[in-house]
C-alpha cells in the first residue's frame, strides 16, 4: 500500500521512474511522501527553476528531522545541461542531502527543468520516506555567498554568526584588491579578521596587523566565518615579521583543509614581540580559485593566569594561587635562573650554581641550550629534569637532554623518561651516570627531540645531592627510604626513615615485607621505578576473612591507575590474585569475590601489589586492610 501524503508532502504517483513521467513539484508544497517498492524501484520528481541564479536543495528523511528506520537512500540531481550531483548519507543517519554549501553545482542555476531521482542505496524496498525539494531565488538566505554577502547560512536569522543581511557578526571588513605583494597588504588591525577571495587563480592575499604589547599571543585561522572551512578550499597561510621574514607557515591544521596558527600548537605565535606582522593566504597549489573565505584574527595580551608563559612570566598554570609551584605573579616558586643567549656550545653554558634550575626556550627551531653545574663533594648524585616548573611537561614539547662530564665526555642522554614526552636523568634510572660523581663542572644540553620545532618555554631542574639521606639512593643499612629530599610529612622522614603508614623499602619480597603500622588499617606506597613491586605482611585473626583493596590515597572510591594484588600464605605460595574488582582499574580481594577467602585459617599472610603491565609508575596508592 503506498504511503499517505500530506498537504505539504503529497503522495507520489506511480509510475514515476523516468524524467518523462516525473511527479512535478506543485506550488505551495515542500516535496513528496513516497516509497521504494518493489525492489529496484526508482522515483523521479521534477522542479522548475524560473529565476536565474537560484539554488536547489534536496534531502530525504522522515519529514520530522530524522531518517526512517533502516532507510538508506541514493539521490541524483539532473539539470538542463546534465548531471549535477549525487549523495547517499550526508543527511540524518543514512538519508541524503545535497546543498550548495557542499555541492556548488546546486547553486547559481540556469532557468529550466530539473529532475530529482531517489532510489535505495542498498537495493532494498523502502516502505516510506519523505523527499524535500526547495528552490530559492538568489539572495541572502539561499545558502550561497554571492554579490556583497560575507556569509550565507541558508537562513535570515541573526545571532548564529551570520546576520539577517548576510554580513558576518563581528568586525570583518572586506579585502581591498590589489593586496599583493607584501608592501600592498591590507591592514586588519583592530578587526576580528577579513572577508576575502582567491580571485583569479594564483591570487595571494596579504594582511597586516600590529602587536602593541610584547608577549601577545595570536590565533589566526582560515574559515567560512561560521565554524567551517569553505567548501572545496585548500588553503595555505604564512606569517611574516616586520622584516618580511617568514616565521610560521601552516597548511591544514584547522578545520578540514583550512589553515590555523594556534598558540597551543605553534610556539612562535604564543609569545609575539611588539611590532608589525603580515599574514599571506593562498590556495595550496595555486591552481584553483576560491569565491570567499574568512581570515579570523584573535590577539590576546599577556596576563598571569591565562595558561600561556609570556614575557615577564616564568610559568603560568592557569590560576593565581600560591603554593602550587607557580606564584600569583607567574614566577616559579623556587630559585630559578632565566637563560641568557647565546648559551651554545658548551663553553658558553649558563651556570645554574646556586639555583634550583633554569627557565629556557628553544627559539628558533634547532636551538640547543647548554647549562653547567658544580659537584663539590665526591660521591654526589644528580637529578636533572625537563618540566613546566610545576609537575607537568610543557604542552607539545618533546625534549632530549645530554649530560657531559668535566672532561666533556657524554655520560648519558635521555628522551622521555620524565613526564609525558619530557626528559629525566636520575640515580634510579641512570645509576652508572648520575651517582658517585667526582668533583668538577658538568654540563647539560637541552634540545627539541628532532631539532625541527620551537618551544617558547621550559624549566630545567638540576639537583645535586651529597651522599647520604636525600640523595635519592637507598642506602642499607641506615635508610628505610630516600625520596631525594629531607622534608617531613611526605612518607620519608628527614632522616630517611619511613613515616606512618608508608611502605618501608626495600620490600620486594616476603623476606622484606612491610608490616602493618600500629593503630593503622592501611599502607601507603609507590610503584617507582617502573616494575617495582611492594610486599606487605599481616596476621589474620581466627574466624575472620581479609578484605584488601587498592585505591587512591585518602579516597576509597577513586583509582586513576591499574593494579594487580596477590595474596600468599605463610610459605609464600599464592592463594588468589585480583586485577580490577576494586574501584576503576584497582583491585579488591574479598570473600564476596572469591569464596576461597571465607575459610582461611588464622596465621601470617603476605599481600603484594604491582602495576598491571609493569610498564608504568604509580606515584601514590593506598592498600586498605580490614577483616570481616
Amino acid at each position: 500500500m503506498p504511503p499517505v501524503g500530506t498537504a505539504d508532502y503529497p503522495a507520489e504517483t506511480e509510475q514515476n521512474n523516468l524524467p518523462a513521467t516525473a511527479d512535478p513539484l506543485a506550488e505551495g508544497t515542500k516535496g513528496f511522501t513516497a516509497a521504494i517498492y518493489p525492489t529496484g524501484d526508482v522515483d523521479v520528481f521534477s522542479v522548475d527553476v524560473t529565476v536565474a541564479g537560484s539554488v536547489l536543495k534536496v534531502s530525504t528523511g522522515d519529514g520530522m528531522g530524522g531518517c526512517p528506520a533502516g532507510a538508506a537512500t541514493l539521490v541524483r540531481v539532473f539539470g538542463p545541461s546534465g548531471f549535477l550531483g549525487s549523495d547517499t548519507d550526508s543527511g540524518p543517519a543514512s538519508c541524503s542531502q545535497i546543498m550548495p554549501a557542499t555541492n556548488p553545482a546546486m547553486g547559481n542555476l540556469a532557468v529550466g527543468k530539473y529532475s530529482v531521482q531517489v532510489e535505495s542505496a542498498t537495493f532494498s524496498p523502502l516502505p516510506f520516506y519523505v523527499v524535500d525539494i526547495a528552490v530559492t531565488a538568489p539572495g541572502c538566505g539561499d545558502g550561497l555567498v554571492q554579490g556583497n554577502e560575507q556569509c550565507d547560512d541558508g537562513n535570515n536569522t541573526s545571532g548564529d554568526g551570520c546576520a539577517a543581511d548576510c554580513k558576518l557578526e563581528g568586525n570583518y571588513p572586506t579585502e581591498m584588491e590589489p593586496n599583493q605583494p607584501i608592501n600592498m597588504a591590507n591592514s586588519i588591525s583592530g578587526t576580528d579578521g577579513v572577508v576575502a577571495a582567491i580571485q583569479p587563480i594564483g591570487d595571494q592575499d596579504f594582511f597586516t596587523f600590529q602587536v602593541a604589547v610584547s608577549g601577545t599571543r595570536a590565533r589566526i585561522e582560515v574559515t567560512d566565518g561560521q565554524g567551517n572551512c569553505p567548501s572545496g578550499f585548500d588553503s595555505k597561510m604564512y606569517l611574516y615579521n616586520a622584516a618580511g621574514t617568514e616565521i610560521a607557515v601552516d597548511d591544514d591544521d584547522g578545520l578540514s583543509t583550512c589553515s590555523l596558527l594556534d598558540p597551543t600548537l605553534d610556539a612562535v605565535v604564543a609569545n609575539l614581540a611588539a611590532g608589525k606582522y603580515t599574514v599571506m593566504v593562498e590556495e595550496y597549489s595555486n591552481d584553483e580559485a576560491q569565491a570567499s573565505y574568512v581570515l579570523q584574527l584573535q590577539l590576546t595580551e599577556p596576563g598571569c593566569g591565562d595558561t600561556f608563559v609570556q614575557v615577564g612570566e616564568q610559568c603560568d598554570d592557569g590560576n593565581t594561587t600560591a603554593g602550587d609551584g607557580c606564584s600569583p605573579t607567574c614566577q616559579l616558586e623556587g630559585n630559578y635562573l632565566t637563560e641568557t643567549e647565546p648559551n651554545q656550545p658548551n663553553n658558553q653554558a649558563n651556570s645554574v650554581v646556586g639555583y634550583d634550575g633554569v627557565v629556557g626556550s628553544i627559539l628558533p627551531a634547532g636551538d640547543q641550550d647548554y647549562f653547567s653545574f658544580q659537584v663539590t663533594e665526591p660521591g654526589s648524585s644528580v637529578t636533572i629534569e625537563v618540566t613546566d616548573g610545576y609537575g607537568g611537561c610543557p604542552s607539545g614539547f618533546d625534549s632530549k637532554i645530554y649530560l657531559y662530564s668535566p672532561s666533556n665526555q657524554l655520560l648519558v642522554s635521555d628522551d622521555e623518561d620524565g613526564v609525558e614526552s619530557c626528559s629525566l636523568i636520575n640515580p634510579l634510572l641512570d645509576p652508572s651516570a648520575a651517582t658517585n660523581l667526582p668533583v668538577g663542572t658538568y654540563v647539560v644540553m637541552v634540545e627539541e627531540y628532532l631539532n625541527d620545532d620551537a618551544q617558547s618555554s621550559y624549566v630545567l631542574k638540576v639537583k645535586v645531592a651529597a651522599p647520604g639521606c636525600g640523595d635519592s639512593i637507598l642506602t642499607s643499612p641506615g635508610e628505610q627510604c630516600d625520596d631525594g629530599n629531607t622534608v617531613a610529612g611526605d612518607g620519608c622522614s628527614p632522616t630517611c626513615m619511613a613515616e606512618t603508614p608508608w611502605e618501608i623499602e626495600p620490600n620486594a619480597s616476603t623476606a622484606t615485607a612491610s608490616p602493618v603500622w600500629p593503630m593503622t588499617t592501611s599502607w601507603y606506597g609507590k610503584i617507582d621505578p617502573i616494575a617495582d613491586v611492594d610486599y606487605f605482611v599481616f596476621d589474620l585473626p581466627e574466624g575472620q576473612s581479609p578484605v584488601i583493596t587498592s585505591h587512591a590515597i585518602g579516597n576509597a572510591a577513586t583509582c586513576d591507575f591499574d593494579t594487580v594484588i596477590h595474596l600468599l600464605d605463610a610459605n609464600g605460595v599464592q592463594i588468589v590474585e585480583d586485577d580490577d574488582d576494586g574501584p576503576g582499574n584497582c583491585s579488591m580481594l574479598s570473600k564476596a569475590n572469591d569464596t576461597t577467602l571465607a575459610s582461611l585459617p588464622a596465621g601470617t599472610y603476605y599481600v603484594w601489589i604491582q602495576e598491571y603491565n609493569n610498564d608504568s609508575k604509580i606515584t601514590g596508592y593506598e592498600l586498605s586492610l580490614t577483616f570481616e
